[in-house]
């Protein structure tokens, strides 16, 4: 019975082609603008689920509290943590005034406290890496803090060369900071004096 039916279909729509085709062409347009109307598209997966239900409004009351949909994270990277710092603070500085598009700003891991205690917030083993470091690293502190100068960097590296003779330090050890020393002189040689390279790797408190 079915295939009658489509036979006879077929046949009425062949026999009077002439007047099916201006019809189809009609109920199709009438059904793409009916289409358009009618039906749409959400793409905000935020209203997959109904906002009705206890968990989905307190995730709401969160948002509206935290506004997290209004955050910008900026990550400010750079070849050595006296570039960073000082391009962290010029972006700060740049986008503070910018009160028509930012309505506050809060850098993050900076400032007075971090300053001082931002080795708490690493984890224990490398805190002991860190001041193991410095430890070491306490001579040739001391003499560059008395003396900032070239005089006071040579002699630190004296210091330096004279505990790799004695042994207390391994050659390879003085590799890093010695060819990092050697690139800045070159480069304030040749007029484009960058920040000295920090013997450490710096972090900032997470």
């Amino acid at each position: 019975m079915l295939t009658s039916i489509v036979v006879s279909i077929v046949k009425a729509c062949t026999r009077f082609a002439f007047l099916v085709v201006p019809v189809a062409l009609i109920l199709a347009i009438a059904a793409g603008y009916y289409t358009t109307q009618h039906f749409s598209i959400n793409t905000d997966i935020n209203t997959l689920i109904s906002l009705k239900l206890d968990w989905r409004q307190r995730d709401q009351q969160f948002d509206k509290a935290f506004d997290r949909d209004s955050t910008i994270l900026a990550v400010v990277d750079a070849p050595t943590p006296e570039l960073t710092s000082s391009a962290a603070a010029a972006l700060e500085q740049k986008l503070r005034g910018d009160t028509k598009n930012f309505l506050s700003m809060q850098p993050l891991g900076s400032g007075e406290f971090f300053d001082r205690n931002g080795l708490l917030f690493l984890p224990v083993e490398e805190v002991g890496k860190i001041t193991s470091q410095f430890e070491s690293a306490a001579p040739l502190i001391e003499i560059m803090a008395g003396d900032p100068s070239i005089r006071g960097l040579t002699g630190a590296l004296e210091t330096g060369l004279a505990g790799v003779k004695r042994g207390q330090v391994k050659l390879d050890n003085t590799a890093r900071p010695f060819n990092q020393i050697s690139q800045t002189v070159e480069d304030v040689l040749n007029r484009a004096p960058p920040p000295l390279l920090a013997p450490a790797r710096q972090r900032h408190a997470r």
